[in-house]
């Protein structure tokens, strides 16, 4: 069942950001792509990158929980050769478990590269329905 402990509880997969191979550098390299002012105040659960900050564009989806808002979060953004994700955080936040649910039941993911586990996969792997 999809509670918010249980989502709470699941060990964080972080893909595609560069990082010293430490479960906290790959929170702080999602935290530096996307500069954000106050990364304590998010716990990364997934995050998919594809070039992150590369030089021909890239994107990455981050979903997550906001301690601030005790709220969880999607985050999707892209980026040309131009500049990196650091103008792409915006994150839309799901009011109830209900509506994370719904979307969760509908989403049809973002797959950056053959062999990356998706979000849904992530969490029927870790034992949640969706």
């Amino acid at each position: 069942m999809l509670t918010k402990e249980a989502l709470l509880a699941l060990p964080p997969l972080i893909i595609g950001f560069d990082a010293d191979g430490t479960e906290d550098a790959y929170e702080l390299s999602v935290a530096k792509e996307f500069n954000l002012a106050n990364p304590a105040d998010f716990l990364i659960l997934y995050a998919c990158g594809r070039n992150p900050g590369g030089e021909d564009g890239g994107g990455a989806l981050v979903f997550g929980f906001d301690t601030k808002k005790n709220q969880f979060f999607e985050n999707y953004g892209t980026h040309c050769s131009c500049y990196g994700l650091e103008r792409c955080w915006s994150p839309e936040y799901f009011e109830t478990m209900e509506l994370l649910s719904d979307y969760l039941a509908r989403f049809t993911g973002v797959d950056y590269s053959e062999g990356q586990l998706s979000l849904i996969e992530f969490l029927k792997q870790n034992g949640l329905e969706v």
